[in-house]
């Protein structure tokens, strides 16, 4: 019912442990697409050499030039036999009852469109200050409109991109940003939930978390161009 997706450069530094916690799920069945962009250093031995436990189908698909993180989830929906697709970064963290919260909240609310939650905010990379806790508010357009709160992990339906469309590579900080408005401005149903599932670790050298005038430049600009298209 649910494929998680991700994309990898050069994430070694990450990979085993986000490994172990996509094992340690407490959902029985559900799919994983890895897509590396290119790496140089060993994160596609890495996921070579994971042993996934039984009922864990999965998927490596290796490209063979440097992409940016939306070309990759396009090309990991594009493979996706789940009926909803859950991005997972390398460098957050999954509770191990992150899938089988989703999975309730599908069998109660089957016509919502993407669910989002409740997450940990950390600091640091091994997870162990918690910064604050996220709780989004309930979804309105006008309310994502300003300010994008849908968080790290949401859950979305896989025919929405056959109807809306794909990810827009053009947008290489902000395409999940638009993505969402899109979706809204489409009539999509989403769900918000008080639960939380993981932890978000705001990486410094992110590239739609580093702290440099140019990443913020491009930031407002894309967010201000989306936010016009889609008021």
């Amino acid at each position: 019912m649910i494929t998680i997706i991700c994309s990898v450069y050069n994430g070694e530094k990450w990979l085993k442990d986000y490994l172990k916690t996509v094992n340690c799920q407490y959902l029985e069945q559900f799919e994983i697409v890895i897509v590396d962009a290119d790496s140089t250093d060993n994160s596609v031995d890495i996921v070579n050499d994971h042993v996934f436990r039984e009922g864990i189908t999965n998927k490596l698909i290796k490209l063979p030039t440097r992409v940016n993180i939306y070309e990759a989830w396009n090309t990991a929906i594009k493979q996706a036999r789940g009926e909803y697709v859950l991005n997972y970064n390398v460098d957050d963290r999954l509770l191990p009852n992150a899938l089988s919260t989703y999975r309730e909240m599908i069998k109660a609310c089957p016509d919502v469109d993407l669910f989002y939650t409740s997450w940990f905010d950390c600091s640091d990379e091994h997870y162990s200050s918690i910064s604050r806790v996220h709780r989004p508010p309930r979804f309105s357009h006008e309310a994502l409109l300003q300010n994008c709160f849908i968080g790290p992990f949401p859950l979305v339906k896989r025919s929405v991109f056959d109807i809306v469309g794909f990810f827009d590579t053009d947008y290489y900080i902000s395409g999940d940003y638009e993505m969402w408005l899109r979706m809204s401005k489409h009539g999509m149903k989403f769900k918000s939930s008080p639960c939380v599932i993981g932890y978000y670790y705001r990486n410094p050298d992110g590239v739609s978390t580093r702290n440099t005038k140019q990443r913020w430049s491009d930031q407002i600009e894309q967010d201000t161009r989306m936010r016009k298209h889609y008021v």
